[in-house]
C-alpha cells in the first residue's frame, strides 16, 4: 500500500486518532509547522509523514492533558513529564536529557522523537554557534 494522503499516514502511524472530531484541524496546523523545504512537495510521503506524526503528537498531548480542549489550558506544562517520585522516605528525582533540547517539546511523546530522527535525516538544520 502506497501512502497518498496524510489520513492513511495517520491511518498507519495512530490509528486511535482517526476518529478524533478535530483531526482535520489538526491537520491544517500541522502543515503550518511543517517545511516543504525540508520534506518535499506537500504531494510527497516524506511530507505527509512529517505532517502525520506532528497531528499524532499533538492528539497524544491533548490525550495527556485529558482531551480538554476548552481553552483553559496554559500550554506551558510538561505533560506526562514525571519529576520526581516520594513515597515514605524513599524520593527519586530524575532529569531531563539534554540531547535534542533544541526539540523539547517534541520529546514529549514517541511520535515527537519518531519526527526529531526524521528531521536529524532529511533537514539541514541551522547552526547557532561555533566552537573553536
Amino acid at each position: 500500500m502506497a501512502i497518498t494522503t496524510i489520513i492513511e499516514a495517520i491511518r498507519v502511524v495512530g490509528p486511535q486518532f482517526i476518529s478524533n472530531p478535530m483531526l482535520d484541524d489538526y491537520i491544517e496546523i500541522a502543515k503550518l509547522n511543517t517545511s516543504t523545504q525540508c520534506f518535499g512537495a506537500v504531494t510527497g510521503v516524506k511530507y505527509m509523514y512529517a505532517v502525520a506524526l506532528r497531528v499524532c503528537h499533538m492528539l497524544a498531548l491533548d490525550v495527556r492533558n485529558g482531551g480538554l480542549n476548552d481553552g483553559n489550558d496554559s500550554g506551558d506544562s510538561n505533560p506526562g513529564m514525571i519529576r520526581s517520585e516520594k513515597e515514605g522516605q524513599l524520593e527519586k528525582t530524575y532529569t531531563q536529557s539534554n540531547n535534542d533540547s533544541n526539540f523539547g517539546y517534541l520529546n514529549l511523546t514517541t511520535y515527537g522523537k519518531q519526527l526529531i530522527e526524521l528531521i536529524k535525516g532529511n533537514c539541514v538544520l541551522p547552526i547557532t554557534r561555533l566552537v573553536c
